[in-house]
Order: structure tokens, then C-alpha cells, then sequence
């Protein structure tokens, strides 16, 4: 109580008028939802040309040239996109996301960094973060980028590893 004492007096709290005690803050969030023909748009829009124009040839020339690929997003929503263009282009990939049970985890990083038969890991950025050992691949993509770059940095690392035997490139 003594610190709560000192904060009330006029030392520490001149001008009383201004003080967050004197005033609330209240912040509402407002939600605007789309129409059905915006929302069919707008999923056109995004499982479209958009994924195939960014990954597609990079994708293909990967894979001639033997690179393992770290694909990370943020979403699962996203990821579905990501997959269903990987399955489209008979990739062979393993994906984790948090809906992964934690003891299933270091098995499929296991598989994915002993087994170069899959050419792509599909992970969400937070799921593929902290202590995790990627070092079967050699090229990073962070598909879509975090607002908070510490995520997207522990995502990067991933792949740029001891043990890793190859040079990294990390695309964003």
C-alpha cells in the first residue's frame, strides 16, 4: 500500500486532471464481414495464380538442381494454399503445423532431414521456430512475413545449422 500511497501524491501525480486514474480508455474492435460474392472473390483470388507466380519456377529449379526447401507461413489457411499447389505439382512434402502433436514433431524433422526424398518441409512460422534442427534443406522461403521479425529470424535459422553441409538461401 505504501507504493500505491506515494503514486497518489502530488509529487509523483501533479496534475491529477490528466492522470489514467481521472480517464478511461475504452477501445472497441469493429468487424466488417464480406458478401458472399467478395469472400468467393477474395478465396479466388488467393488460392490462384498468386502462389504458382511466386513458387512455381523457383520450385521447379530447385528440384532439378537437387535443393531441399523450408517453405514457412504464418497461417494454416495459407498453408492449405501451399499444399494444395505442392500436391498439384506432385511434390513430395511434409507438413507441420500447431495442430501437430509435439510427440510427432522431432519424428517428421527427423524423416525430413534423413529422407532427401522429400523436397519440401511446410511449416508455420511458429510451429518451425525455437530449437528446432532443419538442416536437409538449403533454401528458406517465408511465404508471407510476420510483423514481429524475431519470428520470422528463429524461422530463418532453421535450416543454417551445425551439421548443415551446404549453403543457405533464405528468400522472403
Amino acid at each position: 500500500m505504501a507504493y500505491v500511497h506515494r503514486l497518489e501524491t502530488p509529487l509523483y501525480n501533479h496534475n491529477k486532471a490528466y492522470s489514467s486514474a481521472a480517464c478511461r480508455k475504452l477501445v472497441r474492435v469493429l468487424f466488417c464481414s464480406l458478401s458472399d460474392e467478395q469472400r468467393k472473390i477474395y478465396s479466388e483470388y488467393i488460392a490462384g495464380d498468386q502462389v504458382k507466380a511466386i513458387m512455381g519456377g523457383r520450385a521447379k529449379l530447385w528440384s532439378s538442381q537437387g535443393h531441399r526447401v523450408l517453405l514457412f507461413t504464418q497461417s494454416r489457411q495459407m498453408m492449405c494454399i501451399l499444399e494444395k499447389f505442392l500436391m498439384d505439382e506432385s511434390y513430395s512434402y511434409l507438413r507441420m503445423d500447431g495442430t501437430t502433436t509435439v510427440a510427432s514433431r522431432q519424428p517428421l524433422i527427423n524423416k525430413f532431414n534423413s529422407d532427401p526424398s522429400y523436397f519440401v518441409f511446410l511449416l508455420t512460422t511458429r510451429v518451425g521456430g525455437l530449437g528446432v534442427n532443419l538442416t536437409g534443406a538449403d533454401r528458406v522461403v517465408i511465404y508471407d512475413p510476420d510483423w514481429n521479425p524475431s519470428t520470422d529470424s528463429q524461422a530463418r535459422e532453421r535450416a543454417w545449422r551445425i551439421g548443415q553441409l551446404r549453403h543457405v538461401t533464405i528468400y522472403r
